[in-house]
């Protein structure tokens, strides 16, 4: 939960074109502390499960290969804030990637929804998740068919998508 104490033991990202996923990359990964019991009675992910897991510095570079110069996610900062430290304690790199954030699109375009956690979006946007939502595959498909459906909801409500940017 804190990126200056936890690790990150799980990476999920989706490369999507035109709206369709067209590679996956996900991975497990060996953090060098016991998982709290809180984080695996949430995540469903044990100690046994990583136990075998590269180390973060192992999946490294083609982590960052594989994300390229773009990242969109939910509460993108508390994502950033681990790779970006991850990034700077395994190969001394910093994270220089742009990054659009659903959690502030959502809070823009739905100010009526009274918490924009990803599980609330979710609801909202009738997206039926087919696992664990605290598993980062499954975060990371919901993640992506949330702003799929935002940007609809965008183009749809307003003449020219800028005009939602300049709200």
């Amino acid at each position: 939960l804190s990126s200056d104490r936890d690790e990150i033991i799980e990476v999920s990202a989706l490369k999507v074109h035109c709206g369709k996923i067209i590679d996956r990359y996900e991975t497990l990964i060996h953090p060098f502390q016991e998982i709290p019991s809180f984080i695996s009675d949430l995540t469903g992910i044990t100690n046994d499960m990583v136990l075998n897991a590269p180390y973060f510095s192992d999946i490294l570079s083609e982590l960052i290969d594989f994300i390229g110069s773009l990242y969109i996610g939910h509460n993108v900062n508390f994502d950033i804030n681990f790779l970006y430290d991850s990034l700077m304690n395994a190969a001394g790199v910093p994270l220089m990637n742009d990054y659009i954030d659903t959690l502030r699109i959502s809070r823009k375009l739905y100010p009526n929804m009274q918490h924009h956690k990803l599980i609330n979006l979710i609801e909202y946007l009738d997206i039926v998740p087919d696992g664990n939502l605290h598993r980062a595959s499954q975060d990371t498909y919901c993640t992506l068919q949330c702003f799929l459906k935002m940007q609809e909801d965008v183009s749809n409500r307003f003449k020219n998508p800028s005009d939602f940017f300049a709200l």
